[in-house]
């Protein structure tokens, strides 16, 4: 086979294999931010809100939360 036969060959399979990868990597955030909501939603079921927000604003070790 002619070495440009197979280049031109290989760029639509690298294409298609960084589409997938991306649509992958989405999926993936997709996932873990659904994940992320459900586990908010039962913390804020379980704990009192004030507790939550003291714990985000603060930090639970009085250090500084996830909003500095």
């Amino acid at each position: 086979m002619h070495p440009g036969v197979r280049v031109v060959l290989m760029v639509p399979i690298m294409r298609v294999l960084l589409a997938v990868l991306v649509v992958l990597v989405m999926l993936a955030l997709l996932v873990v931010l659904a994940l992320l909501v459900v586990l908010a939603l039962l913390v804020v079921r379980i704990l009192p809100v004030s507790l939550v927000l003291r714990v985000l604003l603060v930090g639970s070790d009085g250090a500084g939360g996830a909003l500095g």
